[in-house]
Order: structure tokens, then C-alpha cells, then sequence
């Protein structure tokens, strides 16, 4: 995360943990002066005596602020509990991210050209996503993009034809996602969207078309229903859904226009 949005996440939880002892120890205290009232209208007790009043004033305030110094120790050892399990988060989720680069690096894509035998890296993905392309121009029942096609081209092309190379990159993108998820419960919904947004940043425009094309076109939704957790393609950026779609029908078209002329 950010410095920024690691400042600002602390800065809201030490005013939670500020504004929850004060409410506590303000409750103690009218609580306690309830008491010492309804104690010295049923007693004889005087503040005639200076050695009486002292001494009272002292068994009054002594447990308030032994409770008071409990209960900031408490909050604060609390809140560095908290503080160790989101480093940890931190540090997995960046783990899982140098994995994810790795994979990348390690991708190769076959070409049947003489010139150039294998595409590396983020250039796999280019090559993917044209092959998903012509391959949908290949398959397709009809004009204009059907969703049903593109989902029959994108199996075929993902699953069987590139799939031993795909499945681990899908995957370990996954437990990147759900591994931001699964601690809703430690890290804000800002705080978890950032993570994404880290992720995100990563992907080329390929990556993240093909992405789009896998998961929400595929048979098991919820890496889809997953990502849109954080509006993953549903921002006003160049890839949105709608954007996506729009890029995937001009490239299905120029795909077709260039058959055409050859």
C-alpha cells in the first residue's frame, strides 16, 4: 500500500481507538459520581475535615485511573495486533504479486513462423488475444459479436489450446484476490481496493481484456463476481467492460475486413 493510504488508514483508527477510551472512561467516571452521590446522601460524611476529604478523593480517583491506564494499555496493545496482522497481510499479498511476475516471464507462445519460434512475457498475452480473435471470426454463427460464441471461442482457446500455460497464471491471480478478500474483517474496504488496484496495475491491456473474456464468460462466475467486488471493470477507464467489448468487436471486424480483401 501507499504511504499516503497507510497514514490515513492509522490515522482513522487511532481516532476510533481515542474516541472509544474517552467514551469509556467518561462512562466510568459519571457511573462513579452517581455512586459517590447516592453514598453521601445516605452517610454522615463531611468535608469538614481536610484528612477525610483527601483521603476520600483518593479512593475515588485511584481505581478511575488505574481503569483509565487499563484501558488505553489495552486499546494499544490492540491496535499493534492489528498493525502486525495487516503487515502480514501486506507482505504475502507482495509475495504473491513477485509470483505473479514470475509467471508472466516464464510464459512462452509457440508460433509456426520460421523468423520468430517463441513470443515471451506480456507478449504472450498479445498473441493470445489475437488467436482468441481469429479464432472467433473461425467459429462465429453470426453478426454482430454473440456472447455465446465468444464464450465457445474463449474455451477453446484458454482451455484447450493454451490452457497448461493459462492454468497457473489464472490461478495464482485468484489467491491474489481472495487473499485481499478473506480479511475483511482487519482491512478496510479502502484499504482492500488499493490492494486491488496494486494488482491491477500489474496487467497489461491484453491481460486484462482476457481476463474480462475468461471470467465472465465462462461457466463458473465467481472470479468475475470477485473482482467486481472492486469494480474491477466497471471504472470509467479504458478497461471497462463496455470498453473491452468495444475493442474486442472493432478487432473481430478488422479480422474479418482483412480475410475479405486476401
Amino acid at each position: 500500500m501507499s504511504k499516503k493510504g497507510r497514514l490515513q488508514s492509522w490515522g482513522n483508527r487511532f481516532i476510533k481507538m481515542i474516541t472509544s477510551s474517552l467514551f469509556i472512561i467518561l462512562f466510568i467516571i459519571s457511573l462513579t459520581a452517581v455512586i459517590i452521590f447516592h453514598i453521601l446522601l445516605n452517610s454522615n460524611f463531611t468535608f469538614h475535615s481536610s484528612e477525610n476529604t483527601g483521603d476520600f478523593l483518593i479512593t475515588i480517583a485511584s481505581p478511575i485511573i488505574a481503569l483509565s491506564a487499563f484501558i488505553v494499555a489495552f486499546f494499544t496493545y490492540k491496535q499493534k495486533g492489528l498493525e502486525n496482522e495487516k503487515k502480514r497481510i501486506e507482505n504475502i499479498f507482495f509475495q504473491l504479486l513477485n509470483m505473479h511476475h514470475e509467471i508472466v516471464n516464464s510464459l512462452e507462445y509457440e508460433l509456426n513462423s520460421m523468423e520468430e519460434r517463441v513470443v515471451k512475457g506480456r507478449g504472450y498475452f498479445r498473441k493470445v488475444y489475437r488467436d482468441l480473435v481469429k479464432t472467433y471470426v473461425e467459429q462465429r454463427t453470426g453478426e454482430p459479436v454473440s456472447m455465446e460464441d465468444l464464450q465457445r471461442a474463449s474455451y477453446f482457446i484458454m482451455e484447450e489450446k493454451e490452457g497448461d500455460h493459462l492454468l497457473h497464471y489464472y490461478r495464482n491471480l485468484y489467491q491474489l484476490v481472495r487473499w485481499v478478500t478473506k480479511h475483511k474483517g482487519i482491512l478496510e474496504k479502502h484499504e482492500r481496493k488499493e490492494y486491488i488496484q496494486i494488482l491491477k496495475a500489474q496487467l497489461s491491456q491484453y491481460e486484462i481484456s482476457l481476463l474480462y473474456i475468461k471470467t465472465k464468460h465462462s461457466e463458473n462466475q465467481e472470479f468475475y463476481q470477485l473482482l467486481q467486488e472492486y469494480d474491477f471493470f466497471n471504472d470509467n477507464s479504458r478497461d471497462s467492460a463496455s470498453k473491452i467489448l468495444e475493442r474486442f468487436k472493432g478487432d473481430v471486424k478488422r479480422n474479418i475486413e482483412f480475410q475479405r480483401k486476401n
